[in-house]
């Protein structure tokens, strides 16, 4: 695995196109150096190209970017987390690839660190982000904002996807009717087009609510997990129209990736880097299309 990841390496000769791995940290001969698989120094191994890395070279305030991990490409059964650029057309376009053994704080933390490092020996700038889209994972969220916390308030928008889902497990013994009460409620705040509207409406489904004693442990629930603390920003508001923020777009990737690089087989774990490496044309095909910084009519 060692000379893998070392013999693909980033050196400032490579064409835009050929793919490298990077780490956090460089061994004294400018190479990647990666961890014993302990928390206290993590297995992270990212794996990218210059040309997918300049995507990020843009106002910040045009594009979202969409972190997730996808699982069952290796026997072990352990993520490569995949991060993007989500533009205003609600296209994405892949940036990088991690390998890692775990999806916890210090994993997060050693990626954002790396990309960070990576994009700014590559392009001689600051990595600047102004959104991140993602789940309900506080190992995620601490990790991103540790590392991102010079960039004035990165705001966290929680996938709609991902909330949904775990509204309807809430509601799977509920009756038909109180069901459809809590689902519609919660698309009604969740399409609110501004704050005013989003404290009006919250206040009338909490109401609606209150009036059912068998809905209270639910609305316990829902102001709790979703309308206080960090996972509130998911309502179509905090973003211009165009932007994808009902699904995370990296989903849709993580099925392309499956049924191109794996043929939906277990590969062994260290087999993970070599097939995110071996062709970049492969990624290149995520985004063909050229970021935009208008809406799709």
């Amino acid at each position: 695995m060692r000379k893998l990841v070392q013999d693909a390496a980033f050196n400032s000769q490579m064409d835009e196109l050929e793919s490298f791995t990077f780490t956090q940290d460089k061994d004294v001969g400018g190479l990647p150096v990666f961890g014993n698989r302990s928390n206290q120094n993590p297995f992270v191994v990212g794996v990218i190209t210059k040309r997918l890395l300049m995507q990020a070279s843009r106002d910040a305030r045009s594009f979202i970017l969409p972190v997730d991990a996808t699982f069952k490409l290796n026997q072990l059964g352990n993520p490569v987390i995949v991060v993007g650029l989500s533009d205003c057309a609600r296209a994405f376009h892949l940036v990088a690839l991690f390998v890692s053994l775990q999806r916890k704080e210090v994993h997060y933390i050693e990626m954002s660190t790396a990309l960070h490092r990576i994009y700014r020996r590559v392009t001689g700038n600051e990595m600047i982000v102004d959104k991140v889209l993602g789940d309900a994972d506080d190992a995620q969220f601490n990790g991103i904002r540790q590392v991102f916390r010079g960039n004035a308030e990165v705001k966290y928008l929680m996938c709609f996807y991902h909330m949904i889902a775990k509204v309807f497990e809430k509601t799977r013994a509920m009756q038909d009717p109180l069901a459809q009460v809590v689902i519609s409620g919660v698309y009604d705040m969740h399409f609110a087009l501004s704050a005013e509207e989003f404290i009006l409406t919250k206040a009338r489904v909490i109401a609606q609510w209150a009036e059912n004693p068998e809905l209270a442990t639910f609305s316990r629930y829902f102001q709790a997990q979703w309308l206080t603390g960090r996972y509130t920003h998911g309502q179509v508001f905090h973003t211009a129209r165009g932007w994808a923020t009902t699904n995370n777009p990296v989903e849709q990737y993580n099925q392309t990736f499956k049924r191109q690089y794996t043929l939906h087989s277990r590969e062994p774990e260290w087999q993970n880097v070599h097939l995110a490496a071996r062709d970049p044309c492969l990624h290149l095909a995520a985004f063909q299309a050229t970021c935009r910084s208008e809406p799709s009519s």
